[in-house]
């Protein structure tokens, strides 16, 4: 799954942890963190040792907590700066790197010129670097990404625009708002799915559920759609569509469906850890709590829409 290759590059970048953050303090990064700020947005202060074949990044690591023991959430974030170096090699026009330290592995990259880091550098997922020779994954589901690491002299950041060209109506999700929209009609029906599964591709499902169904697409876009099925026309839509797993995974969108003059809305919201601006008190009740300090947000009322779906439709 491309977003899990997208995620590893940036862990082993940023060094966090992805796997449960139970503890009571959270460690990640908002927004620029290069030291001293000359570089803009997103990227990093670096330095490139062409002689040793490193690239050095200069970045704060942050460690937050958002108290929420009193009547109104408190944030707190302490700053300590670090290093981060990478080694890289050329293998023709395709650059090798790897952060040292446990735990990381070689990333594999084209786009560039034999010899020079400076580039647009775009990473193949699918491919390691073994003995010398770059080999394909077979087990690999992908053999690109939509991930980039933009290397210039004295910056360095990674971007992905994986979900911007995304389909979104060829996704999971979908695939369960039609059964829980049409299920009755075939069979008794009853589920429940997670927010997450709009940026899980799902488009096998999507095509399956059209065929059990009978649904006919009446217009389509990459966010929305109008169906239509046992003589009742749906429109799906879904908006305010954010996904960020640079620093913390934050995702979040509005998912509206309506038939017959009725609508059923839903609104999910996930981060990996809480920064300051989720840190207050109309997110009080999404809130994952451990020790009196809010570790993660999670607004998934999956169930709710389900139910408002299945009583859609006559």
């Amino acid at each position: 799954m491309r977003l899990l290759n997208f995620l590893f590059v940036v862990c082993s970048l940023f060094l966090l942890a992805c796997g449960d953050d139970s503890s009571s303090a959270n460690d990640s990064q908002k927004g620029s963190s290069a030291v001293g700020g000359a570089c803009k947005g997103d990227a990093y202060a670096s330095e490139i040792d062409r002689n040793q074949n490193t690239i050095t990044l200069h970045h704060i690591k942050y460690r937050t907590e958002c108290d929420v023991q009193g009547p109104v959430p408190t944030f707190a974030s302490v700053g300590i700066a670090q290093d981060l170096v990478y080694d890289y090699q050329f293998v023709g026009d395709t650059l090798i790197i790897k952060a040292r330290g446990d735990g990381f592995k070689e990333i594999v990259m084209v786009g560039g010129k034999n010899g020079n880091p400076l580039a647009r550098w775009k990473v193949l997922s699918g491919y390691n670097f073994v003995d010398g020779a770059i080999v394909k994954d077979e087990e690999s589901e992908e053999d690109s990404s939509n991930d980039y690491f933009n290397i210039a002299e004295n910056c360095m950041s990674i971007e992905n625009d994986t979900f911007d060209s995304w389909d979104y109506m060829e996704t999971q999700m979908v695939a369960w708002i039609y059964d829980e929209l049409f299920s009755h009609y075939k069979f008794d029906h009853l589920s429940n799915a997670y927010g997450e599964f709009l940026f899980t591709k799902g488009g096998d499902h999507v095509a399956s559920d059209i065929e059990l169904y009978g649904i006919s697409v009446i217009e389509k876009t990459k966010t929305s759609e109008t169906i239509s099925a046992y003589d009742q026309t749906v429109s799906i839509r879904f908006s305010d569509i954010v996904y960020d797993s640079r620093d913390i995974l934050y995702s979040s969108y509005k998912a509206t469906v309506e038939a017959n003059g009725s609508t059923c809305t839903y609104e999910y919201l996930y981060a990996s850890s809480v920064p300051e601006e989720l840190c207050k008190i109309e997110y009080r009740n999404s809130m994952e709590v451990n020790n009196g300090k809010a570790v993660r947000i999670n607004n998934d009322d999956t169930e709710s829409f389900a139910k408002c779906l299945m009583e859609l439709l006559p």
